[in-house]
């Protein structure tokens, strides 16, 4: 077993935990264990950009969409915005 943020991950997950991991771990807010992903809250995740890239928030946006948003490989992580809903 794999606990972040007191999030358990069974120790067999292939859920993909992005880098690096001491930035962007905080942003976790849960694990979907039907899926086998890892779920990351957007706001939390712009925020570790903000914190540990040094970017601007734009620049954490502009990261976020082109870096993040999109990628459809298995195991890969969901974001949820403020309203609780899945980033598209």
């Amino acid at each position: 077993m794999i606990i972040i943020n007191g999030i358990r991950f069974p120790e067999n997950s292939e859920a993909i935990i992005l880098e690096p991991r001491e930035c962007h771990n905080a942003a976790i807010i849960d694990y979907d264990i039907e899926r086998d992903v890892a779920i990351y809250s957007e706001r939390l995740f712009l925020m570790s950009l903000i914190v540990c890239q040094e970017y601007s928030y734009q620049q954490a946006i502009e990261w976020y969409t082109y870096n993040t948003l999109g990628i459809q490989i298995s195991n890969y992580p969901v974001f949820i915005t403020e309203d609780g809903d899945e980033a598209l």
